[in-house]
Parts: structure tokens; C-alpha cells; sequence
């Protein structure tokens, strides 16, 4: 048991998944307090009072904490370099989410300590701490997968998957019941929200199609960031108010079932896709949503998004149309492949897209909800292979 190599002290709460796993295992760990005022070396310190090292399973606001404390007993580095303590970072219920802003954060130099729009504080790391967080030797908890990008680019962090975000929190696969005969109107659809900082590879898109026939038979929503009033319908003309009240934030999740009727097939412009070269893969709703309405896709994401999507299980549309955009480096490359193949795609040719597409979107559908009904069972045992390889 992992518990008797090292003495776990934590810093989640009693509603952590990670909480739930150890409690029901029988490993043995102790609760890291955050309210003390005392430096929290001197605390771990304390707690571990055995000979045997120290796995200390943390936020990254509770490692910033300890890079910035001073304390005249013990050094948080220096333990660290002498493999005393070994760190996992197990941030929030969205870490590779969290990872990503963090990294957005160093990028444009700003620091953040604000809640999201559910009330949880972000966790995450900022420029000012940046430098000497990369030295450190980490295991980090995350949502999807790294890619080779973010291996090369911190050889000192182990990147451990452990799932992804939409097996726990995707959670509206009942609305597919309220779908309606498939009555198309356009070619395709596309939601393209824009953004002051980041998400480079939507702008990218938009100024690659903007200016072709093709928005001709498309429906495009833009919204945030952009000179063009949005076009779109809200999700307040479908669904009762008092319902989207009570999901707030994840009324985002909600699949649009007009967009889905009047279309032959979505762009998904996903959350991630600016940096080039990025392979890493983080899979939100928005590739949920067509994927649970039986719906064929092209992505506007990282590259070898296509790839990794298959990897756990979907499949994808090449045969049917030119999914090589997938390879190409650069967001303004793939943002060009794709408006290439759209052009291809007029109404005749994307009806055709849709109808040879039935069997697949059919094996999508039972994957997401396969995997959304196994996230607990697939979960542990990811866990259970992690801890017992440490």
C-alpha cells in the first residue's frame, strides 16, 4: 500500500474524488489545514512524524504558498531536491482546464485570484512563481492528455491522466430525447466565441471563411470580442427559464436542438487550438453536444485532435470527407484546410456527408454514454495503477 512507502498529507476536501478513493481503500493520510497562519512546511513537518518519505498531494495555490514561506526549520525546495517530499498536484475538478489558464496567465503577465461561476476559487500558478515552479520534480493530475508538446516542453513534470472532463460533468444526454425530424437548412453550423487573450485559432477560422462563398449556406453565431452584432438564438427561446436558472453555468452544455434540425453537420470550435504544435487533448461539451445528437463534426482544435478523439474509443469521418487537417502544425494552416474542405460541402454534398454518417454517429452516441456511466469504475482504477506504480 501506498501508505506505508510514504505519509500522505493532502489538501482537498472531504467531496475530492481523490478524498472518497483513499477514505474507501483504508489508506492512511492527514488533512493539511490552509487556515494556519504558520508556514506550511513547519505543519507537514509536524504531521510527518515517521522516517519514510512524504507524498503530499496539494493545490497549486498551496505550492505557490510554500515557494513563498520562509521558515527557520525546514526549506520546502531543498526537501523536495532531497526526494523528502514528493509532490502531486491534484487541482480542482477541472486541473488541465486550470493548467492551460495557468499557462495563459504566464503568457500575457497576469496574475488571478477569482472564483468562477460556480463559486470556486481558480487554482492555478501565475508568472510569478513560474520559474521556480518548473524546477520542481511534479506529478500532475489531469483531465485528458498532455501530448508530447507539454512533455518536451516541462521534462520535470510527470503528467498523470486520470480521465476526462466530460465522463464526470457532461451531463445532459436526456435533451437528445426532445430531437425532432432532421429538416436541414444549411450546410453546417458553427458557434465561434471570440476572446481578448487566447483562442487564436477561432479568429484564425472566422477570417479563413468570413469572406467564401460558403457562409452563403451556413449558419454561423459569434459572440465576445468581435466587431459583428451575434447571430443566434438563445437558449431562452427553447428551454424554461427556471430550469436554465437552476444549472447557471452549465446551461452551456444544453445542445441547441434548432442548430441540430437545420444543419447537416457542425464545425466544433473547440476550447483549445491557438498554440502551435499543441497536442495535447481536453475534451468539453462542445464536441459532446454534437457527438450525443448523432451529429458528423469538424473540429477547429489542436492538432491530432481527430487522433486522440479515437484513441479513447470514437470514431471519426475520414473516408467520408478530408480529415488531414487534423496534421497540419499552425492554427492558420488548419484553419485554411478546413475552409477548403467546407467549400467543397454544398448543400447536396453535405446532405450526403450526413446520410453516409449514420453509423457512426451511432457508435459515438453508445461510446459518450458508455463512458459518462463508467467514469467511477474507469476512474479508480486509473488510480489504483498510478498509486501502485509510485
Amino acid at each position: 500500500m501506498i501508505d506505508q512507502k510514504y505519509q500522505i498529507i493532502a489538501d482537498f476536501d472531504v467531496k475530492d474524488v481523490l478524498s472518497e478513493y483513499l477514505d474507501v481503500c483504508q489508506i492512511a493520510f492527514q488533512r493539511l489545514d490552509l487556515s494556519v497562519t504558520e508556514p506550511l512546511i513547519n505543519v507537514i513537518r509536524h504531521k510527518a512524524s515517521r522516517e519514510e518519505p512524504i507524498l503530499l498531494i496539494i493545490k497549486w495555490k498551496t505550492l505557490e504558498r510554500l515557494l513563498v514561506e520562509s521558515s527557520h526549520h525546514a526549506n520546502f525546495r531543498h526537501l523536495c531536491q532531497a526526494n523528502k517530499i514528493k509532490v502531486i498536484i491534484n487541482s480542482s475538478e477541472d486541473p488541465l482546464f486550470n493548467f492551460q489558464y495557468s499557462l495563459k496567465a504566464v503568457k500575457y503577465k497576469f496574475e488571478h485570484d477569482s472564483k468562477d461561476h460556480y463559486g470556486i476559487r481558480f487554482d492555478g500558478f501565475g508568472p510569478k512563481h513560474f520559474d521556480a515552479i518548473q524546477k520542481l520534480q511534479l506529478d500532475i493530475l489531469i483531465n485528458g492528455s498532455a501530448g508530447n508538446y507539454f512533455k518536451k516542453r516541462f521534462p520535470n513534470w510527470r503528467f498523470v491522466e486520470i480521465g476526462h472532463w466530460f465522463e464526470r460533468f457532461f451531463w445532459t444526454s436526456h435533451i437528445y430525447h426532445l430531437k425532432t425530424d432532421h429538416d436541414p437548412r444549411y450546410t453546417f453550423f458553427s458557434l465561434i466565441r471570440f476572446h481578448k487573450t487566447g483562442r487564436e485559432h477561432r479568429q484564425s477560422f472566422y477570417d479563413a471563411i468570413k469572406d467564401r462563398p460558403l457562409i452563403d449556406q451556413a449558419f454561423i453565431r459569434t459572440t465576445g470580442g468581435h466587431n459583428e452584432q451575434p447571430t443566434h438564438q438563445d437558449p431562452y427561446d427553447y428551454f424554461p427559464s427556471r430550469w436554465l436558472d437552476s444549472i447557471g453555468g452549465r446551461s452551456c452544455q444544453v445542445p441547441m436542438l434548432e442548430y441540430y434540425k437545420k444543419s447537416c453537420f457542425e464545425v466544433v470550435c473547440e476550447t483549445y487550438g491557438g498554440q502551435d504544435n499543441d497536442d495535447s487533448f481536453y475534451v468539453t461539451e462542445k464536441i459532446c453536444k454534437p457527438i450525443l445528437m448523432k451529429h458528423p463534426f469538424v473540429v477547429v482544435g489542436n492538432k491530432h485532435y481527430l487522433e486522440n478523439l479515437r484513441s479513447i474509443g470514437f470514431k471519426t469521418f475520414d473516408g467520408l470527407i478530408d480529415e488531414s487537417y487534423d496534421r497540419l502544425n499552425g492554427h492558420q494552416h488548419r484553419a485554411e484546410a478546413i475552409a477548403d474542405l467546407l467549400s467543397k460541402l454544398d448543400m447536396t454534398n453535405a446532405k450526403q456527408f450526413y446520410d453516409q454518417s449514420r453509423d457512426i454517429c451511432e457508435h459515438n452516441q453508445k461510446i459518450l454514454l458508455s463512458k459518462i456511466g463508467r467514469h467511477k469504475f474507469d476512474l479508480w482504477k486509473k488510480l489504483k495503477d498510478y498509486f501502485d506504480s509510485i
